[in-house]
């Protein structure tokens, strides 16, 4: 595909998110103490290289919730359509509330020159190798002070979605708190 996508890019990518994860949850934090979460995740937008962290609270899915029950059916016994609503980061009140791009211009446009040429196997198995980086900063996340400052559920749980992917595919690599990697 290209040798910019090489050991050293995917260290840097994950030293990058690590260091933005610990910056941006601590300032959040600051910013909502008292509250407690039932989940944290890494909404990325991956064919830009975009990663946005989002934590959700009990309160905040509960209204969410109530508003989508209020207006459709399905939502009121439907056990995977609250699922999704409970795990969908884009029905969240703090949903990317700081965002980094760990890809600048030029390193996306080369990488997505195999576009170009027709080769979609080697662009989906980089957006495949990109979310596994993700998923190792989350996980190296999970072992810091700004993580164990989080006021936890019980349920908590943290993951890294891709922009229009299925929850449960998300949550099926999901970090399970006290930092349980399920499989």
């Amino acid at each position: 595909m290209t040798t910019l996508w090489n050991d050293a890019k995917r260290q840097a990518v994950r030293d990058t998110l690590l260091q933005f994860s610990r910056q941006g949850v601590a300032a959040f934090l600051d910013a909502h103490a008292g509250e407690t979460f039932y989940a944290f995740a890494y909404d990325c937008n991956l064919e830009y290289g975009e990663v946005n962290l989002c934590l959700n609270t009990e309160q905040g899915f509960q209204t969410a919730l109530g508003e989508l029950q209020a207006m459709y059916a399905e939502y009121r016994d439907n056990a995977d359509a609250i699922r999704q609503v409970r795990y969908n980061t884009g029905d969240w009140d703090c949903q990317c509330f700081d965002t980094v791009y760990v890809l600048n211009e030029e390193e996306l446009a080369e990488l997505s020159a195999c576009l170009d040429e027709g080769n979609t196997d080697a662009w989906f198995a980089f957006l495949d190798d990109l979310a596994q980086v993700c998923r190792q900063a989350l996980l190296a996340f999970t072992h810091t002070p700004e993580y164990e400052r989080i006021t936890k559920t019980d349920d908590f749980v943290c993951y890294v979605i891709d922009h229009e992917q299925d929850v449960a595919d998300a949550l099926a690599t999901a970090i399970r708190h006290p930092n349980e990697t399920q499989t």
